[in-house]
């Protein structure tokens, strides 16, 4: 349910996804089927000017970008690294300005028809207790957990859809805290 791969020039964060990924230049939408190559277009001004963007084989990258974005939003996608093009050559480390409004079109694409993970946090307790928790939207609706593992004891989280709980359970084979991953993907049907 993730959005995106990250992308990082110059080795210091910056650029983000689908969501974010870095470049410039404003531009209508993507013609169908010209989504996926401007992703490969930014992707390999990156690699041709050494922006150390770590997107790895730029076809896997780009792959990756479509596999974990809505269809409905394919376009805007394209749109957005469209726009990134321009200013890719120059190895930015934050995505430019000009291309906020296309970064917001995928945003607000991928919460209306897909998933956006808003936040994840871990935490340890001296005494080897330990808690985790993800909030994510997806089409609309805010899913969340919370997870508490007592030293030496068995994870319970809380599970969240919307504002209400939706259910308990205790983390056996579930690996982390996301909707997906944790042992509240039962409860969660986004």
């Amino acid at each position: 349910m993730a959005c995106g791969g990250d992308v990082t020039n110059n080795g210091q964060g910056g650029a983000g996804g689908a969501g974010g990924s870095g470049g410039a230049g404003g531009s209508g939408g993507a013609a169908p089927g010209d989504a996926k190559q401007a992703c490969m277009d930014f992707c390999h001004i990156g690699e041709v000017n050494n922006c150390g963007m770590q997107t790895g084989d730029c076809s896997q990258f780009c792959d990756g970008v479509f596999a974990d974005t809505a269809p409905e939003c394919e376009n805007a996608i394209g749109s957005l690294f469209a726009c990134y093009i321009p200013a890719a050559k120059d190895c930015p480390d934050d995505p430019p300005p000009e291309c906020n409004d296309e970064a917001d079109a995928v945003d607000a694409c991928q919460e209306a028809n897909g998933c956006v993970e808003n936040g994840c946090f871990e935490g340890a307790g001296p005494d080897g207790a330990s808690s985790c928790g993800c909030d994510t939207t997806c089409k609309g609706v805010a899913y969340s957990t919370s997870c508490e593992t007592p030293a030496g004891g068995m994870t319970t989280c809380t599970c969240t859809q919307g504002d209400m709980v939706v259910g308990t359970c205790t983390n056996t084979e579930a690996q982390g805290c996301g909707i997906e991953t944790s042992c509240c993907a039962q409860f969660f049907a986004p």
